[in-house]
């Protein structure tokens, strides 16, 4: 662990007398970086939803949900040999487990006024999600540090925008049931629940090594609080002929992001 620790050290070193004395890299200011990297959810296998479904080779096989992952792209300046800012523009994939244990229900109020509660067996595999994020980014460095070289810090407030990739999932369903899997399909999710949106907190930090007097590369660790709008409108969608309500949805959806904290990233850093 020393060792490295030291190893680490001596590169920062280095990267900061290649630089040399002038704001930004080399002289250069303009930063255009592309990336990508993803999440381990670990907690959420551990503590979170029940295991989900894939489908192999026409089963439905239990399985963990460890899909989590993006790209990214930005555009930056920097401001002085300590700070730059930059706009990102992220797009991240991943899923969750529309259902709990194997069994999905509804309530809803006929066309005769009365209330319909129902519930029957089944097997759903995971929703896959596409989350579109902009945000704004702060770079630093401590005054020891040079940007964009070396060791550098970085905090984010995104806004995101969440949409699903297919609203009518692979289902089985109770063989004995009324109800068959084409039916469920078409009122699985409730036609009300559309793109989901959001803000997402980053802070991060990551070690850039210098490949050229232009182009370094760049990895490190990001660390997130994710937060989905209107609450209490998704409330309002509880009561609903669809078996996935948009409050579930909701909840389920705010949970799965809680649960991809932490991200490792990796890419590189283009100096104009």
């Amino acid at each position: 662990m020393i060792k490295s620790l030291f190893t680490l050290l001596i590169v920062t070193i280095l990267a900061f007398q290649i630089v040399g004395q002038e704001k930004g890299y080399f002289g250069r200011k303009t930063m255009i970086e592309i990336g990508g990297g993803g999440a381990f959810p670990l907690f959420q296998n551990i503590f979170g939803q029940d295991k989900g479904y894939i489908k192999k080779g026409g089963e439905f096989q239990k399985s963990l949900n460890l899909v989590d992952a993006n790209f990214r792209a930005s555009f930056g300046v920097v401001l002085s040999e300590n700070t730059a800012v930059a706009m990102e523009y992220q797009q991240k994939y991943y899923a969750f487990n529309p259902i709990k244990g194997t069994t999905i229900g509804r309530q809803f109020v006929n066309d005769l006024g009365q209330t319909i509660t129902e519930e029957i067996n089944a097997k759903a595999v995971h929703m896959s999600l596409t989350e579109r994020i902009i945000m704004p980014r702060l770079i630093f460095s401590t005054k020891q540090g040079r940007v964009p070289a070396g060791i550098t810090h970085e905090i984010g407030v995104g806004y995101s925008m969440i949409a699903f990739n297919n609203r009518k999932p692979d289902l089985a369903v109770d063989t004995a049931g009324i109800y068959s899997v084409q039916d469920v399909q078409d009122f699985f999710l409730d036609e009300r629940v559309e793109e989901l949106k959001g803000l997402k907190w980053m802070y991060g930090v990551r070690m850039n090594y210098p490949i050229s007097k232009q182009l370094l590369f760049h990895f490190g660790v990001r660390y997130s609080y994710n937060t989905l709008f209107k609450k209490k409108a998704y409330r309002d969608y509880d009561q609903t002929q669809y078996w996935l309500s948009g409050k579930e949805a909701w909840e389920k959806i705010n949970q799965r992001r809680q649960f991809g904290i932490m991200e490792l990233n990796l890419g590189l850093t283009f100096c104009l």
